[in-house]
C-alpha cells in the first residue's frame, strides 16, 4: 500500500465531503481579528455551536486541505465533532494522523464568542493596525474561516 499523503485526503476527511462550491467563495459573515489574535463568532453560529457544545467551552480548529479562493481554510469543530474525526483519523496511517493533530488547534469559545485564531492564520500581520479580516462560511451545520488579504494600497 502506497504512502498516504496528507493533502490527498485530509480535504474529504475533514470536509466530510461538503465541498464548498464557487458561490460559496463569498463569506456569509466577516469580522476583525483583534490586537490579541481573536475573532467574534456571530451570534447566530455560536448558537448552532453551543447546541453541541454540552455545555463545554472547547472547540477545535483544523486547517483542511481545502481552499477558498487560493485562502487556506479552516474547520471550527465541538469537542464532540473532532473527537468523531480524531477516531476516523485512528484508522489512517501514522502519517496522517501525525498530520492531523498537527493541523489541529485547540481553543475555547469565551462568553462573548471570541474564539482565538490559530497563529499560522495571523503570522506576520501586523495586529496592532486595522485589524485583519476574516471570511466566515457556515455549509450544512459547518463552520469555515479563512484570512481575506487585506487591500493593497
Amino acid at each position: 500500500m502506497g504512502e498516504e499523503k496528507f493533502g490527498d485526503n485530509i480535504e474529504n476527511f475533514v470536509s466530510q465531503e461538503h465541498k464548498l462550491e464557487e458561490e460559496s467563495q463569498k463569506p456569509d459573515y466577516t469580522r476583525t481579528i483583534d490586537k490579541r489574535g481573536r475573532i467574534i463568532i456571530p451570534l447566530e453560529l455560536r448558537k448552532e455551536l453551543q447546541e453541541d457544545l454540552d455545555h463545554e467551552e472547547e472547540v477545535m480548529i483544523i486547517k483542511t486541505a481545502e481552499n477558498v479562493a487560493g485562502h487556506e481554510l479552516f474547520r471550527i469543530c465541538t469537542h464532540k465533532e473532532w473527537q468523531d474525526l480524531e477516531n476516523k483519523a485512528k484508522e489512517r496511517s501514522k502519517d496522517f494522523q501525525r498530520m492531523f493533530y498537527a493541523n489541529t488547534f485547540h481553543t475555547k469559545i469565551r462568553s462573548q464568542g471570541r474564539v482565538r485564531v490559530p497563529d499560522e492564520m495571523i503570522t506576520g500581520l501586523d495586529l496592532e493596525k486595522a485589524g485583519p479580516q476574516v471570511g466566515i462560511i457556515e455549509k450544512e451545520k459547518r463552520i469555515y474561516i479563512y484570512l481575506i488579504p487585506p487591500d493593497k494600497d
